[in-house]
């Protein structure tokens, strides 16, 4: 019966293309400029796992300094696309590398999130890893990483320490330390939705971080 001032929801962008017709009302005014929408639809180009390919490809070098070129090689896995059609964000050197030795790779769906379609070479049996690598849907093959493990206190289990997989993320705002989250898991992906619990974190002023 009145203005609505503020809708508070979490919805992914592509639940919103796959359903334009409901999401009509919101897409006009989004697009006069009558609601505003955070983030606006422009960041799932942030949120493309194809960008780490692309950051790794030989198109992006006349854009980066020689630090931000050892920054790529040293802080971001190396990661090639490999959907058909991939061009220069494609690495056929990589696609061997990931058949000859599984364990080293992992494969990613470009636009997925809760650890949906993640597949670990360590834990996919060879024929299924190759039908995998020669898939069509849009996709990265990307060098795993080596999860941080720590122990932790399970409150539901009268506090016995348990090994647990640290994804610890933080925030920034304009360039400063804002806050981190951190999930916890038994066992990759560490995902919410694959089971995950997010946790808080405490800073203490006394520790290097």
């Amino acid at each position: 019966g009145g203005p609505i001032n503020l809708v508070y929801r979490r919805v992914l962008v592509r639940d919103i293309l796959s359903r334009s017709e409901d999401c009509a009302a919101l897409l006009e005014a989004y697009r006069a400029g009558a609601v505003c929408l955070v983030n606006s639809l422009r960041t799932p180009l942030l949120h493309s796992k194809g960008l780490f390919a692309l950051l790794h490809s030989p198109l992006m070098k006349p854009y980066l300094s020689s630090a931000e070129q050892k920054v790529v090689a040293e802080h971001l896995p190396f990661t090639a696309m490999l959907s058909p059609g991939s061009g220069r964000l494609g690495s056929p050197e990589a696609v061997d590398a990931a058949r000859r030795d599984r364990d080293a790779w992992i494969i990613k769906p470009v636009s997925q999130s809760g650890g949906r379609g993640v597949f670990l070479g360590r834990d996919t049996p060879q024929k299924v890893w190759e039908a995998h690598l020669e898939g069509s849907e849009p996709a990265v093959l990307q060098r795993v990483v080596e999860g941080w493990v720590q122990n932790f206190p399970d409150a539901r289990d009268d506090y016995a320490e348990k090994s647990c997989l640290v994804d610890l993320d933080p925030f920034l705002i304009r360039g400063r330390l804002a806050g981190f989250m951190c999930r916890l898991s038994q066992r990759a992906p560490v995902n919410v939705a694959q089971g995950a619990h997010l946790v808080p974190v405490f800073v203490s002023s006394g520790v290097d971080l």
